[in-house]
C-alpha cells in the first residue's frame, strides 16, 4: 500500500493536486509508516526484549531515522535525483524488505538455520553496497551535470596559456558533426593578432588516455607553432605524468620537447618517442595535439591537408605489446586450469610476475576501478589500457575470479613469498577469525571509493600498491613512506600468511570478489574442493574464493594437512585474535593513506594547511596543493607584486 502511494505522488500530473488530495496523501503515507512501529515492537518481543526496553528503542530509532531521512532527502536526493527518482528508491527500500519478510512467514527454519558470523557479515556486506552505489551513482550525476554546465575551454585557464597577453572569445561550427568550437583570439598590446588557444575537447573528443577522456588547453602562433599547451582535464595516473615532466640526462623535460612544434604541419612529432612507464598517456597527449591542431586549421582557419593524413593520429601506430600480454595470460590460465597441475601453475605465476609486473607493468589496480566506475575507460580495442579496464571483470563475469588466482603480479609474488617459510612454521588460523579478516578487504574497498568520488582526484589512490609496484622508474624519482611501509607489510604478512594483501586488504580482489556471484560458465570450471581449502572458505562464503585452485592440487611439501584447521569447529587461539586485530591495523592505516591524500586535494578549509605570514598580522590558511597545481598550469606569474611592503 505504502509503495502505490508513493507511485501515485510521483507520477500523478502536478496540476491536479488539491490542498485534500495532498494532505489525504501524506495522512495515508503517515500510516503505513506508523504500522511499521507495531510490528517492529512485535518483532523485539519476540526476541526477549522487554516491553518498556522495547518501546524505548524503538522510539530512539524512529526519532534517528527521521532526522537522517530529512538531512539525506533534503540535501542529497532530491537534490541530486529529483522527486521522482528520489521517490522510486524510497519505493525500492520498501520493498527491498518484503523477500525477508516472506521468508521468516513460510520458511522460519531458513533463517534459524543460517551460519551467524556468515550471515551478519554478509549482511553488513549489503549494506556496503548499497552505500558505495550510491555514493559512485551521485557522483556521476553531479559530474555529468558540472560537464554540461562547465565550457570545455575555461576563460582562465585560457588567460593563463596566453599569459599577459589579451585574448578574444569566438566560436565557430565546424567538422561533419556541426559540433560547436570555442576558442580564443590572442592579441598583443596593439591589438594585432598572434595566435590562437583552443581546446582539445571540442577538436578531438575521441582521443582517449589510459583513464578516458582528455581536454588540453593549447596555445599555437599564427603559423601553427607551439607555443604551450596545459592538461585541463584528465584521469591520467598523476604518477604516470609526472614521469612526462622529469627532467632527461640534458635536463630537459618530455613536455619542453613538444614546444615549437609546427603542429598545422603533416607529422609534427614524427621523431618525438612515447615516455617509458607512460606510453599511453604520452602517446594520447601526442594523439591529441595533433589531431586538434590539423582540424582546427582546416575547420576554423581553412587550410588544407592531404585527407588520408589529416585523420591519422599519432596512436595509430602503437603496437600495444601489453594487449598481447593479457591475451596470452588469459589463455594460457584457462589451459593450466583444465589441462595443468600445481606446478605448470607456478610456472605461470612465475612468468606472469616477470613479464606482466617487471616488464611490462600491466596490472589491474583501484585506477581501473576508478575507470569503469566513472563511466570512463581509454579507445575501444584490444589494447592492453582497454583489456584492463573492461577485459578482466568480463573475463571474472564469465570463470570467476581468475585473474586474483592466476594473472595478478603483486598476487603471483605473495604466493611465491609464501613458499620461503615451511608450513610447520606458520600458525594456524581459525575459520571464523580468516571470515571476519577476509571481510575488511572491503571496508579498505568502500573507503577507496568514498574518497575519490567524493572528489574525483586520482591522487586519493595512491595507497594502492597495485598502481606502481613495479613501476621502477617512478620508485627512482620519489618514494613515498607510507606506500613503501604498506608494500612492506604485504610482502611480509604474505610470507607467513599466504596471499595475505590478496586474502585481507586488497580493494582491488575485494572488487573482483563482487562478480563471483554471477559467474555465467560456473558449471562449466572444475570444481572447487572448499573442504580442503587453506584458506576456510566454504560453499556458503565462496565469493572470497580467487580460484587460486591449491584446494584441487597442492605439492605435498607445502601445505600439511594436520595443520590446517577445521572448517568448522576450529579451536579459538590468541594468534586468530591477534591476526584478526592486525589485519584492522593495516586496513586502518590504507585508509588513513586514502582519506590523509583526500584531505589535501580538497583545499586547505578541511586538509593539512601551511600559516604564512601577512604585511598586516594574522595567519592565514594556503591551499599548498591549489598553488602546486597552479604552478604546474601555469597559472601564476613569475612577475614581482607591484602592491605589497616587504617585511624586515
Amino acid at each position: 500500500v505504502h509503495t502505490l502511494i508513493l507511485s501515485t505522488i510521483a507520477f500523478w500530473p502536478p496540476h491536479q493536486w488539491t490542498h485534500l488530495i495532498f494532505g489525504s496523501a501524506f495522512v495515508l503515507c503517515g500510516l503505513c509508516t506508523g504500522c511499521y512501529f507495531p510490528l517492529a515492537a512485535r518483532g523485539l518481543a519476540n526476541s526477549g526484549f522487554e516491553a518498556g526496553q522495547a518501546g524505548s528503542k524503538l522510539e530512539m530509532a524512529d526519532h534517528i531515522g527521521a532526522s537522517v531521512g530529512g538531512l539525506l532527502t533534503s540535501l542529497i536526493l532530491v537534490p541530486v535525483l529529483g522527486t521522482k527518482l528520489a521517490i522510486l528508491v524510497f519505493i525500492l527500500f520498501i520493498l527491498a524488505n518484503t523477500p525477508a519478510a516472506v521468508l521468516r512467514i513460510y520458511k522460519p527454519e531458513k533463517i534459524c538455520s543460517l551460519d551467524t558470523i556468515i550471515f551478519r557479515l554478509r549482511r553488513l556486506g549489503y549494506i556496503l553496497f548499497g552505500v558505495g552505489v550510491g555514493i559512485v551513482l551521485c557522483s556521476n550525476l553531479l559530474a555529468e551535470a558540472g560537464a554540461k554546465l562547465r565550457p570545455s575551454l575555461p576563460q582562465d585557464a585560457a588567460q593563463a596559456l596566453a599569459g599577459e597577453l589579451s585574448i578574444e572569445q569566438e566560436s565557430t561550427v565546424g567538422g561533419d558533426s556541426a559540433r560547436k568550437i570555442n576558442y580564443f583570439r590572442v592579441c598583443d598590446a596593439n591589438d594585432k593578432l598572434t595566435g590562437y588557444v583552443f581546446s582539445s575537447e571540442d577538436l578531438a573528443p575521441e582521443v582517449r588516455g589510459f583513464g578516458g577522456k582528455m581536454n588540453l588547453g593549447i596555445h599555437v602562433d599564427q603559423t601553427g607553432r607551439l607555443i604551450n599547451f596545459h592538461i585541463i582535464k584528465s584521469n591520467e595516473t598523476p604518477a604516470y605524468l609526472d614521469l612526462l615532466s622529469h627532467p632527461d640526462a640534458n635536463d630537459l623535460t618530455w613536455y619542453a620537447d613538444l614546444k615549437g612544434r609546427k603542429l598545422f604541419q603533416l607529422q609534427p612529432f614524427a621523431d618525438v618517442h612515447s615516455v617509458t612507464g607512460a606510453t599511453v598517456s604520452s602517446e594520447a597527449i601526442l594523439s591529441a595535439l595533433q589531431t586538434s591542431a590539423h582540424r582546427f586549421a582546416g575547420q576554423v582557419l581553412g587550410h588544407t591537408l592531404e585527407p588520408e593524413l589529416k585523420e591519422k593520429t599519432h596512436l595509430a601506430n602503437l603496437t600495444d605489446t601489453h594487449g598481447i600480454y593479457l591475451i596470452g595470460a588469459f589463455a594460457l590460465a584457462l589451459i593450466v586450469i583444465y589441462r595443468g597441475g600445481f606446478w605448470s601453475r607456478l610456472a605461470v605465476l612465475c612468468l606472469n610476475l616477470v613479464v606482466g609486473g617487471i616488464i611490462l607493468n600491466t596490472q589491474y589496480s583501484s585506477e581501473q576501478i576508478a575507470s569503469i566506475l566513472s563511466l570512463q575507460a581509454p579507445a575501444v580495442g584490444l589494447s592492453g589500457a582497454f583489456l584492463l579496464v573492461t577485459g578482466i571483470p568480463i573475463l571474472v563475469i564469465f570463470f570467476g575470479n581468475l585473474y586474483c588466482g592466476y594473472i595478478c603480479p603483486f598476487g603471483a609474488v605473495q604466493e611465491l613469498l609464501g613458499y620461503v617459510v615451511p608450513e610447520r612454521f606458520k600458525h594456524p588460523i581459525s575459520v571464523e577469525s580468516m571470515q571476519k579478516a577476509r571481510f575488511v578487504k572491503y571496508g579498505v574497498l568502500l573507503v577507496v571509493i568514498i574518497v575519490f568520488f567524493s572528489s574525483r582526484n586520482r591522487t586519493t589512490l595512491a595507497a594502492d600498491p597495485l598502481i606502481s609496484i613495479f613501476n621502477f622508474q617512478f620508485w627512482r624519482l620519489s618514494i613515498f613512506g607510507p606506500l613503501l611501509l604498506i608494500v612492506t607489510i604485504a610482502l611480509v604478512g604474505s610470507v607467513f600468511y599466504t596471499r595475505f594483501w590478496c586474502r585481507y586488504l586488497c580493494p582491488v580482489g575485494a572488487f573482483l570478489s563482487l562478480f563471483n556471484k554471477v559467474v555465467i560458465l560456473k558449471r562449466y570450471v572444475p570444481v572447487k574442493k572448499f573442504g580442503r581449502c587453506e584458506f576456510g572458505i566454504t560453499g556458503k562464503d565462496q565469493m572470497d574464493c580467487i580460484y587460486c585452485d591449491r584446494c584441487r592440487y597442492q605439492a605435498k611439501p607445502a601445505v600439511k594437512k594436520e595443520h590446517l584447521p577445521s572448517p568448522y569447529n576450529a579451536p579459538a587461539r590468541a594468534v586468530s585474535r591477534y591476526f584478526v586485530v592486525g589485519v584492522l591495523i593495516a586496513a586502518i592505516l590504507v585508509s588513513t593513506v586514502s582519506v590523509s591524500r583526500f584531505s589535501q586535494v580538497i583545499g586547505a578549509g578541511i586538509g593539512k594547511s601551511a600559516g604564512t605570514k601577512s604585511a598586516g598580522g594574522e595567519p592565514r590558511d594556503v591551499d599548498l596543493q591549489r598553488v602546486r597545481t597552479m604552478i604546474e598550469q601555469n597559472r601564476l606569474s613569475d612577475r614581482e607584486a607591484e602592491f605589497y611592503k616587504k617585511v624586515e
